[in-house]
């Protein structure tokens, strides 16, 4: 899957539209925008610490939860594509901000 594939399904499986959110209604095409960005930025959050919270316990000597980390990065990442595709970002300038990032030296 590639990041056109994970940017259009993620505008379908969860559309920022009124029956799924209703506050939707009453905003400007701007302020529509910056609601799905700030919810979308909620959900990487969330997976973040999600891996956390799967790292933390190797520092009590238990075993990585690799399902769980697994599950976080996916969420991680199509939680940015999706994000990127919100922000009008598309799929191909997202592939060449990461190529850029590739012959960087900086890639903090």
């Amino acid at each position: 899957m590639n990041l056109q594939e994970i940017q259009t399904a993620a505008q379908k499986i969860w559309p920022f539209d009124e029956s799924s959110y209703p506050a939707l209604a009453h905003l400007s095409p701007e302020d529509r925008q910056t609601f799905a960005l700030k919810h979308v930025l909620t959900h990487l959050t969330k997976a973040v610490g999600r891996i956390a919270g799967a790292v933390e316990p190797l520092d009590h000597g238990e075993e990585l939860d690799k399902n769980a980390i697994r599950i976080a990065l996916r969420k991680v990442i199509v939680d940015a594509v999706q994000s990127a595709g919100i922000a009008g970002i598309t799929s191909k300038e997202l592939e060449e901000e990461i190529m850029r990032w590739q012959h960087e030296s900086d890639t903090a």
